[in-house]
């Protein structure tokens, strides 16, 4: 016969395993305990289960729909360009993680516009992950800035969950399960963004899950 202190200590254990895992699945944290300093906030949490894309997304160039619990995009032939997705969040300091998978592609990009022009990519392809400060196109002489890299190259069908972070000049990009991890500082990377922006080139690439914070 169980004491009845034991008893009562074996069912509050037990309650713990039943209660634990509904707790850990409606968690909005980073899976990842973010690394540069400051209180998060709330922006977004979607798993795309909605049947088309809200308001806040604008699709510039390519196919993009939700498909199967998923984004789903595509490159078109007749854009003559990358496919493009902007998520329209203004924003200056962000935590954001999303699963992607590259099904059937070449390159695909986590790309940040300042006001006018391109600002900064992580690039992802067979060569390897890239952090890269974009060219002004208004400066003849400008030219892009790899800022860190890391290796081995992008796995077509391997599912990543990305986690980019960065606040005032510093950015820190990791995949979770440790497959690469990249950073760096410039001064220009502390300003203003209008949007978040999805670049694919190639037949079919899918995100889900997708999360993001706002860094205070």
């Amino acid at each position: 016969m169980i004491p009845k202190k034991s008893f009562l200590s074996l069912c509050a254990v037990s309650a713990c395993f039943l209660i634990a895992p509904s707790v850990m699945a409606g968690s909005t944290a980073p899976s990842l305990k973010p690394v540069l300093a400051g209180k998060l906030h709330a922006l977004e949490d979607t798993g795309f289960s909605e049947s088309r894309l809200g308001p806040k997304w604008q699709a510039v160039k390519g196919e993009w729909k939700i498909e199967d619990g998923k984004l789903s995009g595509k490159e078109l032939k007749s854009d003559k360009h990358a496919a493009v997705l902007n998520l329209n969040i203004p924003n200056k300091d962000l935590v954001i993680e999303f699963d992607f998978t590259v099904e059937a592609g070449k390159m695909f990009s986590l790309s940040f516009n300042k006001k006018q022009g391109h600002l900064w990519r992580l690039k992802a392809d067979e060569k390897g992950f890239a952090l890269v400060k974009d060219k002004d196109k208004k400066d003849p002489k400008s030219r892009p800035q790899v800022i860190s890299t890391a290796s081995p190259g992008l796995e077509v069908g391997k599912t990543y969950r990305l986690q980019t972070e960065f606040k005032g000049d510093e950015i820190l990009i990791r995949s979770v399960d440790g497959s690469f991890k990249l950073g760096g500082r410039h001064p220009e990377f502390n300003q203003a963004k209008p949007n978040i922006r999805f670049v694919f080139t190639g037949e079919s690439l899918a995100i889900d899950n997708l999360k993001v914070w706002e860094l205070k």
